[in-house]
């Protein structure tokens, strides 16, 4: 088993106050230019690649600092994404690809 880093850094905070947004690098260059959740969405940019075995581990790290931060397995972090309501917290859930509205010439 193998264990693949990722770097994060903040990137910015949306100006309609929506949730701040990372930037993912992996081994010096950019995986994610924005995302939400660095773990999953490095997970799953880590797979998309290929190459990464499912049962390797992950490991974010704060850029600035070299702090370790977060790991896991990156086949389970990449099936899994954070969620928040307005009536309870964040919590964990699977994941599930945004397919997004249909276009008209889609039907």
């Amino acid at each position: 088993m193998t264990e693949v880093a990722i770097e994060v850094e903040f990137s910015h905070c949306p100006p309609n106050g929506g949730a701040e947004r990372w930037r993912v690098y992996h081994q010096g260059e950019v995986l994610l230019a924005s995302c939400r959740i660095p773990l999953y969405d490095g997970a799953r940019a880590l797979l998309g690649l290929g190459g990464f075995d499912p049962d390797d581990t992950i490991v974010t790290i704060h850029k600035a600092t070299g702090m370790r931060c977060l790991t896991a397995r990156i086949g389970w972090a990449a099936a899994m994404t954070i969620t928040e309501g307005e009536r309870s917290g964040p919590r964990l859930v699977p994941w599930i690809p945004y397919t997004g509205p249909l276009r008209k010439d889609e039907d």
